[in-house]
């Protein structure tokens, strides 16, 4: 009997790893079509595909040369994560009959893109954009893309790993969808939503258009740093040669400029988020509850900005909660006062209520003492030589960068090199710090 059971279980044995064999034989005969497929555009090559007893596909050494780029696309693994072996078996037949798997998941590990696309890729606008933000007010780095600023900071392009994986409950009462990048130094993206498509069947036919109208349950979204921003600070501080605390009150400076350049204001809650962040890096979550139908919300914007008007989106800074994500379009006001109470609560119309105020302000009489704003408009004087200024410290000045930029202010020092200005802002002010080879005037405030 015993030498009965012990040939049966070698054929089972002997026939499981023949149709693991199979399958892996008819994933290589799919994966040689689908290179065949893409010949015009380039070479698509692997060095092998196996199976985990996890029931993850992995297809190793992926490299891909396009023909119209120079360069090779290169990952070390790409892998297919199913619940089990005998999910991952069924997995083909049941895309065969679209239908979708009840739980899928695919990952790319050490993903390395040649330099040439990354220049590419850095040329554009959101791209410059936050780059220009994360480095304003350092002059060294002054319209640096982002790859010439990892190599100011000694970093090198460090490869990317990414996962995208879902599950669904029932028959497609709820979806969750899960993400994440890493690379490096730069630090990671952590992402989760969840759906409720309640399509009652998990057929593609059936449970796309229920997931096109389904509401969204949450939203969850972290960026977490491993040691950029950190590194960018201390290059920015040594630059300048300011104190940390001076540098990062310019910096902050500059960051609102940068937004205003945009045609954008950020809100005092996303401001002051922003502030807590530059003075301890290390995590930005942003979380928004349910939404009837997010989809249909976001057709019809000109912009993303519009939707975070119709999405409750809530900023939390190394795990403390900030309040609400707001964008206001329109002209710079500036920045909240540090020790201003948070107003997290205030509906966006409280919000841009209290932010127009500093715009009805008008700029007081250069010996009065107080504290008030200039308008965007504020008529000026005349243009004030170099040489005079140390004679309108304490009094209003309108110092104009060499890039257009206007900014009004109480002028507290005037150096050989540089001056200081100290601006009123959302209640608050600010104490900003420009080099003489930023400015192209400073006029005198009437």
């Amino acid at each position: 009997m015993l030498k009965e059971v012990a040939i049966g279980g070698a054929v089972l044995v002997v026939a499981g790893l023949g149709y693991h064999q199979y399958e892996i034989g008819q994933i290589e005969r799919s994966l040689d079509e689908f290179a065949a497929e893409l010949r015009p555009l380039g070479e698509l090559d692997y060095s092998g595909v196996r199976i985990g007893l996890n029931g993850h596909l992995h297809v190793d050494g992926v490299r891909f040369d396009p023909h119209a780029l120079p360069g090779r696309l290169r990952a070390e693994r790409i892998s297919v994560e199913t619940d089990g072996i005998p999910e991952l078996l069924r997995l083909r037949r049941t895309l065969e009959r679209d239908r979708l798997p009840r739980a899928l998941g695919a990952s790319v590990h050490q993903l390395r893109v040649p330099a040439t696309w990354s220049r590419a890729n850095a040329d554009a606008p959101l791209a410059r954009f936050v780059t220009r933000l994360d480095t304003a007010g350092c002059s060294a780095l002054a319209d640096a893309g982002p790859g010439q600023v990892l190599d100011r900071l000694g970093m090198a392009r460090a490869p990317v790993d990414l996962a995208l994986s879902y599950r669904i409950e029932g028959s497609g009462e709820r979806l969750e969808l899960r993400g994440a990048y890493q690379a490096g130094a730069l630090g990671g993206f952590h992402g989760r939503v969840e759906f409720e498509p309640r399509a009652g069947s998990r057929d593609l036919e059936r449970f796309v258009p229920a997931l096109l109208e389904a509401p969204m349950r949450e939203f969850g979204l972290e960026y977490r740093d491993a040691g950029y921003y950190t590194s960018l600070q201390d290059f920015c501080l040594r630059e300048s040669g300011l104190q940390a605390e001076s540098w990062r009150e310019h910096h902050m400076g500059e960051w609102l400029q940068t937004w205003a350049d945009a045609g954008l204001q950020p809100g005092p809650a996303l401001t002051r988020g922003y502030r807590e962040f530059v003075a301890q890096p290390d995590s930005i979550e942003l979380q928004a509850g349910r939404v009837r139908d997010p989809l249909r919300r976001a057709r019809g914007l000109d912009s993303p900005i519009e939707l975070l008007d119709r999405v409750d989106l809530r900023l939390a800074i190394n795990g403390e909660r900030i309040g609400p994500v707001v964008l206001h379009a329109g002209d710079f006001v500036g920045l909240p006062d540090a020790t201003e109470p948070d107003t997290g609560g205030d509906s966006p119309d409280m919000e841009a209520a209290r932010d127009r105020e500093p715009e009805r302000a008008t700029a007081s009489a250069p010996d009065s003492g107080t504290e008030t704003a200039l308008a965007p408009g504020a008529p000026t004087g005349g243009t004030l030589a170099w040489e005079a200024l140390p004679g309108h410290i304490d009094r209003y000045a309108i110092v104009i960068t060499e890039r257009g930029h206007r900014r009004p202010g109480r002028l507290l020092e005037a150096g050989d090199d540089h001056l200081r200005l100290r601006q009123r802002l959302h209640g608050g002010f600010i104490v900003i710090r420009l080099q003489r080879d930023e400015i192209r005037e400073v006029r005198a405030a009437r």
